[in-house]
């Protein structure tokens, strides 16, 4: 399912929890993919996380608070009912001109299906027209600590790594590959990833404009006691075909 050489990373454990959750080769339509296993239980951990009011309060708005006083800056849930994931925008820079609205922001978010997260940064424009409606675009994305997303991106990950224990990080070069075969009910994805399946569909993680490394943290997941002398012949790398 996965594109990585299992004998260095342990990503694994991504791909035996998306087969867990996620049945294979039944599109949503079909009157056996919502009895499968997998998705009752991610319906009901859903549930307990972010519909139970006490649970989502305590566990995510706060974590939300814990980020706005840490970065002085704007935080905006992003959570919804249906998706597996608990999210959020930090807000780095908004400045507005005319008609024109220029954000620059960091998407974090943190799986209810096992102990991952990730973090990524947009630069998006607004237009504002006469009749009130409004254009967006992304710009580029930020995949890694760049730029002016440096300071917040470390941040969030030394905040959500303190929050949730055992959690790690999913570089973009896992994130971005393709899951053919797996459909995600929460929406309407063309091609699912490994960032649908796991977190929700937010960024537009398709745009091609982006910085930094797809591999930022992967050396989290080396298998220990690893040698390059191991296995030259591969290297994680993602797939969108």
């Amino acid at each position: 399912m996965l594109r990585f050489n299992p004998e260095r990373y342990r990503f694994q454990s991504i791909e035996n929890t998306i087969r867990y959750f996620y049945p294979i080769g039944l599109a949503i339509d079909d009157a056996e993919y919502v009895r499968f296993q997998g998705l009752k239980e991610m319906t009901d951990l859903v549930a307990a996380a972010v519909h139970n009011e006490q649970c989502y309060q305590e566990t995510w708005v706060s974590f939300e608070n814990e980020v706005k006083v840490q970065s002085k800056k704007a935080v905006i849930g992003s959570t919804y009912g249906q998706e597996p994931s608990y999210s959020a925008n930090l807000i780095i820079e908004k400045s507005k001109q005319d008609n024109l609205t220029r954000i620059k922001e960091l998407h974090f978010t943190v799986s209810l299906l096992g102990p991952y997260y990730t973090v990524i940064g947009q630069d998006k424009t607004i237009i504002h027209t006469v009749r009130n409606d409004q254009f967006q675009a992304t710009n580029y994305l930020v995949v890694s600590p760049e730029n002016g997303f440096n300071d917040s991106f470390h941040l969030i990950c030394k905040l959500i790594e303190e929050r949730f224990s055992g959690y790690q990080f999913i570089p973009a070069i896992i994130y971005q590959q393709t899951l053919k075969n797996i459909s995600v009910q929460y929406n309407s994805i063309p091609h699912t990833t490994v960032f649908h399946a796991l977190f929700n569909s937010h960024p537009d993680i398709y745009i091609d404009r982006k910085i930094g490394d797809d591999c930022f943290k992967i050396t989290d997941w080396e298998v220990e006691g690893y040698n390059d002398s191991m296995d030259r012949k591969w290297q994680a790398y993602s797939s969108r075909n």
